[in-house]
């Protein structure tokens, strides 16, 4: 708050209101621009940071509109910044952990143990074995088209749907009081309910493939191709609502 302070003085001059020793408000007003922006990208400032942080008496020299514009333009670059970072993490965490939820998924659908029918796998080290002895690596992997295609979705409805949420909730008025707890804990609920609606389809396309074992012989093909094959035969055989 301090330093934008001091570059707002040196670039004004003297004379802005809310500013020790000012001389004239009007006075190169494109150079206030110029010294917040080049202040925010120096030291990586948020809009928010600064309007939060920054001293009473500084509202003066950032009150107006094109200030105003210039922080609200920033939010969305660091907003798109966010949501390109989520994505790319999303993947990251798919690649990462789907080979771990391909042997809880086929450990949870086994049938149980039986007279007849004896369980398919001892526990989770020889669900491993089996699925790389008889289906190799990429078994590991079945089902991972899924959430890979949707992660770029979930960021946008999760990210857009909570920051839509925490307007709604702060009201139209502005204010550098920061949500309480509570309110925060809304705002989440509400975002997590919205992308539901896009994980649910995600989810249920990435388990079927996931439970999909290597056919017994040559002549028996597997059922599902695909996610999109595996996303059309549901849809066929029970509408809109088979994915949900």
């Amino acid at each position: 708050g301090s330093q934008l302070q001091r570059c707002l003085r040196w670039k004004l001059g003297p004379g802005t209101p809310g500013i020790r020793g000012a001389e004239s408000p009007a006075r190169r007003f494109g150079k206030e621009l110029v010294c917040v922006a080049s202040q925010m990208a120096t030291e990586r400032f948020r809009a928010n940071a600064v309007l939060e942080d920054a001293p009473v008496s500084l509202y003066g020299a950032v009150s107006s509109s094109a200030v105003r514009r210039r922080l609200s333009a920033a939010v969305e670059l660091e907003a798109s910044k966010d949501f390109i970072a989520g994505t790319i993490a999303g993947m990251a965490q798919v690649l990462a952990g789907h080979p771990f939820d391909t042997l809880k998924v086929r450990l949870q659908t086994q049938p149980g143990p039986n007279e007849l029918h004896p369980p398919r796998f001892s526990g989770a080290l020889d669900c491993l074995v089996q699925t790389v002895q008889k289906e190799g690596a990429r078994g590991l992997y079945k089902g991972m088209s899924s959430p890979i295609a949707f992660v770029g979705l979930f960021n946008a409805v999760q990210f857009g749907v909570y920051g839509q949420a925490q307007r709604w909730i702060a009201g139209s008025e502005p204010s550098t009081e920061p949500l309480s707890l509570v309110q925060i804990g809304i705002a989440g609920a509400v975002a997590g309910l919205s992308v539901s609606v896009v994980a649910t389809p995600s989810e249920l396309l990435e388990s079927r493939l996931q439970v999909q074992y290597s056919p017994n012989s040559a002549l028996s093909a597997p059922r599902y191709s695909g996610a999109i094959d595996c996303a059309r035969q549901v849809y066929q055989a029970s509408g809109l609502r088979g994915l949900y």
